[in-house]
């Protein structure tokens, strides 16, 4: 089984995986101009791996994409920061993008959906007008290669 797609950070000769994964969903972005932001949904969990999310902000800004945050459904950073984020950086429109490998139930409820707890509905409460993308990362062809290259990457360490 390959590397999960945010593992590496660069160091030591390995490859920087955030900015790899960074690079494939730059397209999903689209032109933000002042008072907007892209916010990306992932799952997160309370697992150490749930750090990655930390990270990949970290990286995002470093690559320039400062109006673009990330947030998990099930850990670290919360909507709630984000959206703290959002309003002392006078952010007007989003648009929210799954972070998530298929757009299945995380993304119809926790993300888009009409209960008062989803992310649209607590982003809108927030005087913030939202607009939502609506597939997976799995969609994304140049994700599809990153976990191909990281199959062969296993394969090679033979």
């Amino acid at each position: 089984m390959g590397r999960p797609i945010l593992f590496y950070g660069g160091e030591e000769g390995k490859p920087d995986d955030y900015l790899i994964a960074i690079n494939a969903i730059r397209n999903l972005f689209p032109a933000l101009s002042a008072g907007e932001a892209a916010v990306l949904m992932g799952h997160g969990g309370l697992h150490p791996a749930n750090a990655a999310y930390g990270a990949l902000q970290v990286k995002l800004a470093d690559a320039g994409l400062e109006n673009v945050f990330v947030y998990t459904v099930e850990g670290f950073p919360s909507l709630a920061e984000v959206i703290k984020k959002l309003k002392t950086d006078n952010i007007k429109k989003v648009v929210l993008i799954p972070f998530m490998l298929v757009a299945g139930a995380h993304v119809m409820n926790d993300m888009i959906g009409d209960d008062k707890d989803s992310a649209r509905s607590q982003v809108v409460s927030a005087g913030i007008e939202v607009r939502a993308y609506l597939q997976g990362m799995g969609e994304n062809a140049a994700i599809q290669d990153i976990y191909i290259q990281h199959l062969k990457d296993i394969i090679d360490e033979d």
